[in-house]
């Protein structure tokens, strides 16, 4: 995945207990997630105004024996509230991207 991504998306398996395991080769893989990371502008009005994310993801999550797409997902980084003191960036995109996996998938 591009921008480090991946290292995100993987803690948050295993911090949201999502009853997959990460493997790093593919041969031992049945699904394979693929992904990326964009960091927007940074205009002071954007942070003060609320009125756009910093960072975007997004993800796919792709079946190795069937070459078909099973999921895809992608979320942002803005907050609306207390913007200026929450966290952003590729954590919380990594998050919010395996919360709605988990709700998607019924894990």
């Amino acid at each position: 995945m591009q921008n480090g991504l991946e290292g995100f998306i993987a803690a948050e398996i295993i911090k949201q207990k999502v009853p997959l395991i990460v493997v790093t080769e593919e041969a031992q893989a049945d699904y394979i997630m693929t992904g990326a990371s964009i960091k927007a502008d940074d205009h002071w009005y954007n942070a003060v105004w609320g009125g756009k994310d910093k960072n975007e993801g997004n993800v796919r999550l792709l079946s190795v024996k069937d070459k078909t797409m099973v999921w895809a997902g992608e979320a942002g980084d803005r907050s609306l509230w207390l913007t200026a003191f929450r966290r952003g960036g590729e954590r919380k995109i990594a998050d919010r991207i395996i919360q709605q996996m988990k709700k998607d998938l019924g894990f």
